[in-house]
Order: structure tokens, then C-alpha cells, then sequence
């Protein structure tokens, strides 16, 4: 009798030991399993914090970028004022139309710096690209002022030595402009006025 009471009492210990293990490790499972969700749910919080501190980085570096062609234009603008006073000076008979002149060369100049600054970005040392960019505005200005001069010119003299003389000396003046713009920008890149683009200083 007492035997089995024995066996019973170890049983009865036994299942109840064995329901204890069982309950621990659902708790440990449980335990586990949230974990897994908080881990989870940390990823997605950081990969969200990750990709706005990006987003808030491209709209941070698209405003500078603004800035640095905004002062490159500037810089491009007073070079080109420089280059044009003298011609403007010793015009004639300066008056509004030379105030009007002025006023496109510096518009012209504004678009030059901004131009210059995405053309050369950090090749510092292409000389042929700085050249063609000062070239490249030059002759489409003077361009468009040579078909000025012709269309007011003489019907027999659209070839003739004054419109040629006057087209001739107005390219070599457009070039004298933006080169004096370049000029600017390019002492603005070396005294880190401006960042090329790509984001460095210098030379």
C-alpha cells in the first residue's frame, strides 16, 4: 500500500515537473517570439530613419548645390561687368541702348556662370574645356548680333567691310566678356567662394 502511494506521489511529482518544463519553455518560446517581432520592429524603424535622413540629405545637398551656382552666376556676372565697362565707356553715344546692351551681357553672363560651374565641375586642369565653354557662348552671342547687323545693313552691302569690321570686333568683344566671367568663377573656385561641382574647393 505503501509502495503505491510512493509510486503515485513520485508520479504525480514527475507530471508535474514535466508541466512546469512544458510551461518554462512556452514562456522561453513566447519570450523568444516577441523578441523576434521587437528586433523586427527596430529594423523597420531604423530602415525608415535611414532612408528619410537620405532623403533629407539629397534635398539638403540640392539646396547647397543651389547656393554654389547661385554665387558661381554672381561671380560670372560682376567678371563679365568688368570686361564690358570699358566698351560700354567709350561708346559714342552711350544711352538707353547701351544700358539695354549691358543688361543682356550680364543676363548672359548670370546663365554663363551656371553653365561653366556643371561644364568644368572638378577637372581643374582641362584647359580645352574651360576654352570651349567660353567659346561656345562667345560665338552664339556674337552670332546672333551678326544676323542684327546684316538684316540692317544695305542689301548690297551685307558682306561688305563695315558689317564684317562690326561682327568681327563685337565676337572678339563677347569673348573678352565671358572670359572675364570665366575669369571670376575660376578665382572664385580657388579662394573657395564657390565649390566646383561635385562638392570640392580649390584647384
Amino acid at each position: 500500500m505503501k509502495d503505491a502511494m510512493k509510486a503515485a506521489a513520485e508520479q504525480d511529482a514527475s507530471a508535474a515537473a514535466t508541466a512546469r518544463n512544458r510551461a518554462d519553455q512556452l514562456l522561453a518560446e513566447a519570450e523568444v517570439a516577441a523578441a523576434e517581432r521587437l528586433l523586427q520592429a527596430a529594423e523597420i524603424e531604423y530602415s525608415s530613419a535611414v532612408q528619410e535622413q537620405s532623403r533629407l540629405s539629397r534635398a539638403v545637398g540640392q539646396d547647397g548645390d543651389r547656393i554654389e551656382s547661385g554665387k558661381a552666376a554672381a561671380l560670372a556676372a560682376a567678371g563679365g561687368l568688368a570686361g564690358s565697362l570699358p566698351f560700354l565707356l567709350s561708346a559714342s553715344t552711350p544711352g538707353l541702348q547701351s544700358i539695354l546692351s549691358l543688361g543682356a551681357s550680364l543676363a548672359a553672363c548670370l546663365l554663363f556662370g551656371v553653365t561653366y560651374r556643371y561644364a568644368v565641375r572638378e577637372d581643374a586642369t582641362n584647359m580645352h574645356l574651360r576654352g570651349g565653354a567660353v567659346a561656345a557662348f562667345g560665338i552664339v552671342k556674337a552670332l546672333g548680333a551678326a544676323d542684327v547687323l546684316q538684316a540692317t545693313a544695305d542689301a548690297n552691302d551685307v558682306f561688305g567691310a563695315a558689317v564684317i569690321g562690326n561682327s568681327a570686333l563685337y565676337a572678339l568683344q563677347c569673348m573678352l566678356l565671358f572670359g572675364f566671367a570665366a575669369a571670376a568663377v575660376e578665382a572664385g573656385f580657388s579662394n573657395g567662394l564657390v565649390k566646383r561641382m561635385g562638392g570640392t574647393n580649390g584647384q
